[in-house]
């Protein structure tokens, strides 16, 4: 039940992006979620805790284990930018997706993370919790999406 309720969850998440940033085009959803004016491919990850009193991003690193997800899924779906989205609070962080894998790497290393897990139902997903401004300075703004 929970991963309906994610996936229902997400959908209407994109359907209320594209609503922000209508000269999105939505894509299939198979490699990317949307396309920028300028050819971009763009994923979109939402999500619906308050950034001000949980001061992370969960960045999934495998939706099943040994199968990329989140940004490193994106990357290999050769996704150029990686948005997550806090609709209810109003903040929207975009990426340049490699130098975020990139960056990634770098801290789960440095800051010897764990990898969290969870079961929603359909399968397990595994994923870091990385701290807001481990990422604010290469966050490239909305700017980058328009």
């Amino acid at each position: 039940m929970k991963f309906k309720n994610d996936l229902i969850y997400g959908q209407n998440a994109e359907n209320a992006f594209l609503e922000r940033f209508p000269h999105l085009t939505k894509t299939d959803g198979r490699t990317g979620d949307f396309i920028t004016p300028s050819g971009k491919i763009l994923e979109l990850k939402s999500d619906r805790h308050d950034p001000r009193i949980f001061r992370n991003l969960i960045m999934e690193r495998y939706s099943r284990m040994g199968v990329d997800g989140g940004p490193w899924q994106a990357k290999s779906h050769n996704c150029e930018l990686f948005v997550y989205d806090f609709p209810k609070y109003g903040r929207t962080y975009v990426f340049d997706v490699n130098k975020l894998v990139e960056e990634l790497e770098e801290i789960v290393k440095i800051n010897e993370l764990p990898l969290f897990t969870i079961d929603n139902g359909a399968h397990v997903t595994h994923y870091y919790k990385i701290k807001i401004n481990y990422l604010t300075d290469i966050d490239l703004g909305i700017e980058a999406i328009c």
